[in-house]
């Protein structure tokens, strides 16, 4: 049986596949292995030819990046073992298709007999991957939703980019995996985004017995959702000459009787305060963006004032594993249109 003995490589470019075309005529042993978007092709080939065609890319300013493969997959390079794959497929069953299927060899949809024929795959092997072609037959089909099912999320993104060349902002494309992410969780993401779309998606095949509830419809009866008790320490701040603002974020506050400053005072920790660690990034509890917006927004509310026009977080508040964390707020004057800073 044949084998391919050539070192082999695969480049991806950047550039449109007319533009690439033209520079593979001084390169007899390269070919374009696939057009992955309008803009997105990949080079296979002798790994020699390869890199100088790389090299000769980015002399251009060009965006080309060798793939993690030694093989030359619909290349030159796999002209002496295609004899042989044909003589090793022999003769394919025919079935009966029932899901329409579009090719990436062709680029259109497939007829059963083509997907059959042993020619089919051997060219599949030999030539180039039309993916681009593919999706956009899928698109003019109708097709609105692109799952990707497999161990990334590599076509994902291809999709993603060549929808975006095109200006296409209405379709969904999602990944049932992908490897920065645990199996399920991927999985039940990708499901999730299907269902928030308004696509239907059988759940009860997925959690089987399991009890479902409904979500709190806090987005249209307005209602606030932090537990609702004080945390940390409970004395009466009222006995000190200070109010409390009813916040569990914000423990008392006291108003200068000669700027009209307002500050606000409490202290943080992950004993008071568990749910702050919720929110952990490498390991450690970060105070989230949102709520420094909430303290924010109570605090204004106390003062008068009902939205916060611009709030910017330069330097992350980390708590410690032990101890805590004194917080100060302070509001300022109230300015001649009402508004303070914070």
């Amino acid at each position: 049986m044949a084998t391919v003995t050539e070192p082999g490589a695969m480049l991806a470019v950047r550039a449109a596949h007319s533009d690439i075309t033209p520079l593979l005529a001084g390169y007899d042993r390269v070919g374009i292995a696939a057009v992955n978007g309008p803009d997105s092709v990949v080079v296979s080939g002798l790994r020699d030819q390869v890199h100088a065609l790389r090299d000769q890319l980015l002399a251009q300013g060009r965006s080309a990046k060798l793939l993690a493969v030694d093989d030359a997959f619909h290349s030159p390079l796999m002209d002496p073992v295609l004899d042989d794959f044909a003589r090793a497929l022999g003769e394919l069953p025919a079935g009966r298709m029932t899901i329409p299927l579009i090719s990436t060899r062709l680029g259109r949809l497939a007829t059963s007999a083509e997907l059959t024929s042993a020619s089919y795959w051997v060219e599949h092997l030999r030539h180039s991957v039309r993916f681009d072609d593919a999706v956009q037959c899928a698109r003019a089909a109708g097709a609105s939703v692109f799952l990707e099912v497999g161990p990334g999320a590599t076509l994902t993104s291809l999709t993603q980019d060549a929808f975006a060349s095109a200006g296409i902002d209405d379709a969904l494309v999602l990944s049932a995996s992908r490897r920065d992410r645990e199996g399920p969780r991927a999985l039940l993401g990708a499901l999730a985004a299907l269902h928030t779309a308004g696509h239907s998606v059988h759940w009860d095949a997925l959690f089987g017995t399991r009890r479902r509830v409904d979500l709190p419809t806090y987005a249209f009866t307005r209602r606030r959702y932090w537990l609702d008790f004080q945390a940390g320490d409970r004395t009466d701040v009222a006995a000190a000459g200070l109010a409390a603002p009813g916040h569990p974020l914000l423990g008392a506050v006291v108003e200068h009787p000669a700027t009209g400053e307002m500050v606000f005072t409490h202290r943080w920790s992950l004993h008071s305060h568990g749910w702050l660690g919720d929110h952990s990034v490498f390991g450690a509890a970060v105070v989230p963006a949102t709520a420094y917006l909430d303290v924010a927004l109570s605090a204004g509310a106390w003062a008068g004032c009902d939205s916060v026009e611009e709030l910017t977080l330069e330097v992350p508040l980390i708590l410690p594993p032990d101890g805590d964390v004194q917080l100060r707020v302070v509001l300022g004057a109230a300015d001649d249109t009402g508004r303070r800073t914070v």
